[in-house]
């Protein structure tokens, strides 16, 4: 009996302490700083997001080749590639995310390339999101005009407008006329292109084949009014208010929402309510809303989405007079803070 007790005995002690070990060693592997990520060109050394953020890692390519140097940004900072064109975000508390990556030395003629990309993230999580320069083989060449007057040395930006199956994903390039109003773009993918010069017109479609040198003058116009309002919306003015009664304990969830319903932007597609798809659109302009009012102006005939707190809010065809009295009714839950969520 008493060998047997010290068996059992002995039994135990080797369980607690393969337990300890085991227990010791899963603390040691979910709190340590440091963690090893592999990407293409090798590993990299991550600092574990801390609770509920997220941290986004990836590598920037141009056809394959690592780029160095390239600015990685999101609304809450920003990064840079590596040699390996590797590069670490962190982000604070969110579940979707959107990553612009922006490349200044793509041609001499180029003011930068860039690409903006959503991603649904897990708080807590090390998420990667990588990006792909493939420069195109066409060129787009001519002369920006508005109401038939050469732009000179003014900035535009052209965007390709993806297929609805390469959603969440934007690639624009900006750049300056010359002292006549010409231009020229090169390297450009095959595909279907908005031109635009924001707050000086209209945006004009254009298409390039793939290895095609395309004379086209771009000619921008007044186009029109897009005006209306917005229904559905809490009263901001008494947010403001409830944050000051409550000394800011309500602080993160009110002012998010007043920002989100700051303004709303227009964006050149069809893209369904409250998804955030129209990421791959350009957006043409801005308007803020005050007293739950918008005006926009300069607006091409054509479907376009509207967009409020990153989310889109309804899709309509702009008739080439315009509209004066559009109404943009909003689902109930947009009417209090916390109910809706944002992006």
């Amino acid at each position: 009996m008493t060998k047997r007790r010290k068996r059992t005995g002995l039994i135990i002690t080797v369980l607690l302490l393969l337990l300890f070990v085991g227990a010791y060693g899963t603390y040691h592997y979910l709190n340590r700083s440091e963690i090893a990520v592999r990407l293409p060109n090798g590993k990299i050394s991550v600092t574990r997001p801390e609770m509920g953020h997220v941290t986004i890692v990836g590598q920037v390519t141009e056809a394959g080749r690592p780029l160095q140097g390239v600015d990685i940004y999101t609304l809450q900072g920003e990064s840079e590639t590596d040699e390996n064109g590797n590069y670490v975000l962190p982000y604070g508390p969110a579940k979707k995310v959107s990553v612009s990556a922006r490349f200044t030395k793509f041609s001499g003629f180029s003011l930068g390339r860039s690409m903006v990309k959503g991603l649904e993230v897990a708080p807590g999580e090390i998420e990667r999101l990588d990006f792909d320069f493939r420069p195109g083989t066409a060129t787009l060449e001519g002369v920006l005009l508005y109401d038939d007057v050469p732009l000179e040395h003014t900035r535009f930006t052209i965007t390709r407008l993806f297929s609805t199956q390469e959603k969440h994903e934007l690639l624009q390039e900006s750049q300056e006329t010359d002292g006549s109003g010409r231009f020229a773009v090169h390297h450009l993918p095959e595909g279907k292109y908005a031109v635009y010069v924001l707050g000086r017109g209209t945006d004009v479609e254009v298409s390039v084949a793939e290895g095609a040198m395309v004379w086209r003058d771009i000619e921008l116009n007044a186009g029109s009014v897009v005006s209306g309002e917005i229904i559905g919306l809490a009263d901001i003015d008494a947010i403001k208010e409830r944050i000051d009664a409550t000394k800011g304990r309500e602080l993160g969830i009110l002012s998010s929402y007043v920002r989100a319903v700051s303004q709303v932007t227009l964006v050149r597609g069809n893209f369904p309510e409250n998804e955030w798809e129209h990421l791959s659109a350009p957006r043409i302009a801005h308007s803020s809303i005050s007293n739950g009012t918008f005006t926009f102006t300069s607006v091409s005939p054509g479907v376009v989405s509207f967009v409020i707190g990153g989310r889109s809010v309804l899709t309509t065809d702009i008739p080439a007079e315009g509209i004066d009295d559009l109404v943009i009714s909003l689902p109930e839950e947009w009417s209090e803070p916390g109910r809706i969520k944002l992006p």
